[in-house]
């Protein structure tokens, strides 16, 4: 194979690159209008930023990726490998941020119940009392900056890892699962993102486990 022939991109990869610049671009310009709309009109840095965007971030990509035909995944997963960790820093970002923003704010020696640096709420499914409810304490504020830390650094840690193009985008789906589970103050909310966390712990187990990974995904 030539060096030009190497270093070619094909077709799909041109398309895939421009998916994430629209994306980017649709959530940049849209993001304050969209997350504006509380009452009391604070800007929402939870529901898209932190929970939403890493979720429908990797969704995308795996939608993409099953797109693909096996032979040339080897030539995807490159690409998909970049996004999904230059996706991954948006939440670190924004929890960074926000953490060091209200670092000070926070009474860590006298952390009481229903106490919440950040809460922001909306109504979901009225019909069953519902709401999408989410807020940040000083205990799950901590949680919520180590997970949004872990994503890139895992992904950093497995570069390598055979499939990329479903295993990292799996971890982007796995970490915005799990800061739902942190920031989620409705029961159903928390069982939604709970249940959401197993499903692509399930399959990096099953693809990426051990000897006894099918034992252990059960």
């Amino acid at each position: 194979m030539s060096d030009t022939a190497a270093v070619r991109i094909n077709e799909k990869e041109f398309i895939l690159v421009g998916v994430f610049l629209v994306f980017t671009a649709i959530l940049a310009a849209f993001f304050p209008n969209m997350a504006t709309t509380n009452e009391s009109g604070e800007i929402d840095y939870i529901s898209i930023p932190l929970v939403g965007f890493p979720i429908m971030a990797s969704l995308i990509l795996l939608a993409f990726a099953s797109q693909e035909k096996s032979s040339r995944m080897h030539k995807l997963n490159a690409s998909v490998r970049l996004a999904t960790l230059a996706f991954s820093f948006i939440p670190f970002a924004v929890a960074t941020a926000l953490f060091f923003d209200w670092l000070v704010v926070i009474d860590w020696n006298n952390i009481g119940y229903n106490s919440y640096a950040i809460r922001q709420q909306y109504t979901w499914i009225n019909s069953i009392g519902v709401s999408w409810h989410v807020g940040l304490d000083g205990l799950s504020f901590p949680m919520v900056w180590l997970t949004a830390f872990l994503i890139p650094v895992t992904i950093l840690m497995t570069w390598d890892e055979k499939s990329g193009a479903t295993y990292h985008p799996l971890l982007l789906l796995m970490g915005g699962a799990l800061i739902g589970v942190f920031v989620a103050l409705d029961l159903f909310m928390f069982y939604v993102f709970w249940e959401l966390t197993l499903i692509p712990m399930f399959f990096l187990i099953l693809n990426w486990g051990g000897k006894e990974r099918r034992y252990a995904a059960q």
